[in-house]
């Protein structure tokens, strides 16, 4: 199984999509994945909302590669990389939503909830 840990190499949306795309294959279709690119403190990021083809596929992988929910769509914010970080040097990746275990989560200041399990479709 491939982690997260792969994504932080990705320099732009495409590649980032690409990678995402991989590592989902291991636990279902995607069902639709939106990449927003924006930059914070001079940081190029990508904000990605993503949905497999069923919620118990999207439950594993919330579990296996520690994501979280908001608005119903597992969402998370990648440090993307990018040639101002200087040889050699890799970026941080930051989740916007918590761990599925954690019922709040403080994160850089900001306290944030979340259900422990998918909403019935």
């Amino acid at each position: 199984m491939k982690t997260l840990g792969d994504l932080r190499h990705c320099a732009d949306a495409s590649a980032l999509r690409k990678a995402v795309l991989g590592i989902c294959a291991d636990f279902g279709t995607v069902k639709r994945l939106e990449i927003l690119t924006a930059e914070q403190d001079g940081v190029p990021q990508a904000i990605c909302f993503l949905s497999l083809d069923n919620p118990d596929h999207e439950l594993a992988l919330m579990r296996a590669l520690g994501l979280g929910r908001f608005g119903g769509e597992i969402v998370f914010v990648v440090n993307l990389a990018r040639a101002l970080y200087g040889e050699g040097a890799v970026p941080e990746w930051a989740w916007a939503i918590p761990p599925v275990d954690a019922d709040v989560n403080r994160k850089r200041g900001r306290t944030v909830e979340q259900a422990h399990d998918p909403p019935d479709p």
